[in-house]
């Protein structure tokens, strides 16, 4: 079997493409106060209201204990709510505020300029492809056991 550079793995160059996002991205989420997985989480109320704790967690891909610290420190700023579930004492539900949703707005137009830069010279038919390439991964590495 010929062993191939990194530079010809699509694998490699897949990772390696994420991280140099999530560097840049990071970046700028902290010049506005926030860390990845705040924004994921803001973001993911902002997009589909009001959510069980318990389903964002499973929609983040983390724990139930993380997000619970993950949620404190977006209630301590003032971005995010909690409430008891009033079908489920037991479950909390988290809304974002009008708070929130100003941070989500500034972190919206920060997205919308990186990726400007980030697609500089793709064309709309490369983007399908490529967008169509990584669902497909995706789908394949989910089917993995």
């Amino acid at each position: 079997m010929k062993r191939r550079t990194p530079e010809d793995q699509l694998e490699f160059l897949v990772c390696n493409a994420a991280r140099l996002i999530i560097k840049k991205y990071q970046r700028r989420f902290s010049q506005l106060g926030l860390t990845q997985s705040q924004v994921t989480a803001l973001v993911h109320l902002d997009r589909h209201g009001d959510m069980n704790q318990t389903d964002l967690a499973r929609k983040l891909g983390l724990g139930k204990a993380a997000v619970g610290s993950l949620l404190e420190g977006l209630e301590a700023e003032g971005l995010i709510a909690r409430r008891r579930d009033a079908l489920d004492l037991r479950a909390m539900v988290v809304r974002i505020n009008e708070k929130g949703r100003r941070r989500i707005k500034g972190v919206d137009a920060m997205a919308e300029e990186l990726g400007i830069q980030l697609r500089d010279g793709l064309s709309s038919e490369q983007r399908r492809t490529f967008i169509a390439t990584l669902v497909r991964m995706i789908d394949n590495l989910q089917a993995m056991p």
